[in-house]
């Protein structure tokens, strides 16, 4: 994002000059966020003040399954995608593995038949929440072959790691009538589970959208009745594909069930840019300028908090350095993660002058950052 300072404006007082900078966009305000919707492996680097991200993931979405043969044949929908959301602690500078789920699909003679896969934040493998967000993909009917059968299992929020929110996605649909394919299942979206597919009918798509405002796919339908249809896709982001119909008076040919969709992982956070003075002392008021201070809940100076702060906007927060505050990071905490910035608490040694000559004893110091009464900065008595 494109950033102009504007103005400096410096303020003085009895015992203290203090620097504020007004921050002002000349592209407006819009989240710190990179949206990653290629299938495979990609690398996110984290910005320079970033300790702490929001990670959001939707698997991909299972196929449903084919049919073949000259009898009534239908086959079940594939899985929707699970979603999952985290905090993730990161390191400024450090890149890290973006994973971004492969759709489903089922295909007669198709050695690359596959689940819906896993979309994930660092690792395709680790169980750990602090560091990791994974949503697991719907299943693919990889060894049906039609005629009365289940759906594919959507992602499991059980086997996703996130430590905000883990929803399941929706089964796919199963058949049982004889008549339709089973529609695919929908993907999981932020604020709850996708919708099971049915006889024909696609499930509907979880509630809630990521923060980028990218929203999970309904599932595909499924075959239609008395036809030689394979259904439709699953829908963006992670929606299971439709199963496959074929009729006994149709052709003799297969009918290969239809793909579910890609996954997709969100990534969001909040960036500390400058502090008005990166040299400070207790009781200090120092103004912080960043991006996306969303739902402020804590700011501290290196692990004590600040006393008080207040969120001016979404760019600037004002703080008062603590009492016991040693040199060391600002940290801000908000909705999106962990930023910080460097700063060093200056303190100066001071002279006891007992006797107001204007010198000061040696062997009687204390240390503050501005002059106390009855002491001297020399230690010529």
């Amino acid at each position: 994002m494109k950033t102009l300072f504007s103005s400096l404006n410096v303020v003085k007082s009895a015992s203290k000059v203090f620097l504020t900078l007004t921050l002002f966009c000349s592209t407006g305000l819009f989240a710190q966020q990179q949206a990653f919707t290629t299938v495979g492996t990609q690398t996110f680097t984290t910005p320079p003040s970033v300790i702490e991200i929001t990670a959001e993931a939707i698997g991909g979405g299972g196929g449903g399954g084919l049919v073949r043969g000259t009898s009534d044949r239908e086959s079940g929908g594939g899985g929707g995608g699970a979603y999952a959301k985290g905090k993730v602690a990161v390191t400024p500078g450090t890149p890290y593995t973006v994973g971004v789920g492969n759709f489903g699909k089922k295909e007669r003679g198709d050695s690359d038949s596959r689940n819906g896969g896993d979309s994930y934040f660092n690792s395709a493998t680790s169980t750990d929440d602090n560091t990791v967000v994974r949503a697991q993909g719907g299943i693919t009917l990889l060894h049906n072959d039609g005629s009365n059968s289940n759906g594919g299992a959507g992602g499991q929020a059980g086997a996703s790691v996130g430590n905000v929110a883990k929803y399941n996605g929706g089964n796919g649909g199963t058949t049982n009538t004889n008549t339709f394919g089973g529609g695919g299942g929908g993907a999981a979206g932020s604020l709850g589970v996708g919708g099971n597919g049915g006889a024909n009918g696609a499930g509907a798509a979880g509630l809630g959208a990521l923060l980028n405002g990218a929203t999970a796919g309904a599932g595909g339908i499924g075959g239609v009745n008395n036809g030689n249809d394979s259904g439709t896709n699953g829908s963006p982001y992670g929606g299971g594909g439709g199963g496959a119909r074929k009729s006994f008076t149709g052709s003799t040919s297969s009918r290969n069930g239809r793909p579910g969709a890609q996954g997709i992982v969100v990534l969001t956070w909040s960036e500390v840019t400058a502090i008005s003075s990166s040299t400070l002392c207790e009781g200090d008021v120092v103004t912080i300028t960043g991006t996306e201070f969303i739902n402020v809940s804590d700011v501290s100076f290196n692990g004590i908090a600040a006393s008080p702060y207040t969120a001016l906007s979404a760019t600037q927060i004002t703080a008062t350095v603590p009492v016991g505050a040693t040199s060391g990071d600002v940290v801000v905490t908000t909705e999106y993660g962990k930023a910080k910035i460097a700063y060093t608490i200056s303190v100066t040694t001071w002279y006891a002058d007992t006797d107001n000559d204007g010198f000061g004893d040696l062997n009687n110091t204390t240390t503050a950052c501005t002059q106390p009464t009855g002491f001297v900065a020399n230690s010529d008595d």
